[in-house]
């Protein structure tokens, strides 16, 4: 069984407006806060990890659970945090699990014969 873990930035005001617009809600304040315990605001950034490690411990998908279940709408993970929506949240991936192969195919370059 594989592990991946990923880390992503996202605008932070994008973020918390957009989070705001699905949820329904003006309550500002406790979106930050579980923004806050899911991830980390640096400067104008909201970076957030992505981790399969511990089943059930991943920051990235918990963090649309929490806001789900406090606010009683539907699929947030989807609506703001999904790739799908990069644009309306400046989503960035910082550093992403790769294999080496795939190190290899991004690079355009054949892989070394003890590789094989």
């Amino acid at each position: 069984m594989g592990r991946s873990i990923d880390l992503y930035s996202y605008d932070y005001n994008k973020l918390v407006n957009k989070i705001l617009a699905v949820c329904k809600t003006n309550d500002i304040e406790l979106v930050e806060k579980v923004l806050s315990v899911c991830g980390n605001k640096i400067n104008d950034r909201y970076v957030i990890l992505n981790q399969d490690f511990w089943e059930g411990c991943s920051c990235y998908y918990n963090v649309a659970r929490a806001l789900e279940h406090l606010f009683h709408v539907d699929d947030v993970f989807g609506e703001v945090f999904c790739s799908f929506n990069n644009e309306k949240t400046d989503k960035q991936d910082l550093i992403n699990a790769i294999e080496v192969y795939g190190i290899y195919e991004q690079l355009g370059i054949d892989p070394p014969e003890d590789e094989e």
